[in-house]
């Protein structure tokens, strides 16, 4: 009897560590997929999965790159290939204003569509 719960606990074991590894599998793909798309490719922009919440992007359907995933994907490209000096005082302040400035825009586009389809809507 002790032999058989030993041997379904090790095989859970098992399981486990393949789950755990399958998802880290599927984050890393995701990963890589955010780089061609802002679209999550796990939850394929729905942000949810069976499970609740889409875990890679938030629960938002979007990857939403940070400045340390931009200079990932720079260097992968062979573009950002500068020093953490150079990076840290001139480019990454850049960079953070230009995705805020993109941010405001979008949010702004949004705004505005979003009057445009209530008047619509209301007449």
């Amino acid at each position: 009897m002790q032999a058989a719960e030993e041997r379904l606990l090790s095989v859970i074991n098992e399981l486990e560590v393949l789950v755990v590894n399958e998802r880290r599998r599927i984050d890393e793909y995701a990963q890589s997929q955010s780089l061609k798309s802002v679209t999550c490719p796990r939850c394929s922009g729905t942000g949810l999965m069976q499970s609740g919440k889409c875990s890679s992007c938030g629960g938002h359907g979007q990857f939403s790159p940070s400045i340390d995933n931009i200079r990932q994907h720079l260097r992968h490209i062979g573009l950002g290939r500068v020093s953490n000096k150079l990076w840290d005082s001139e480019l990454k302040p850049w960079l953070d204003n230009c995705l805020s400035r993109m941010h405001i825009e979008s949010n702004e586009a949004v705004r505005l569509l979003s009057d445009k389809l209530y008047k619509e809507s209301a007449s």
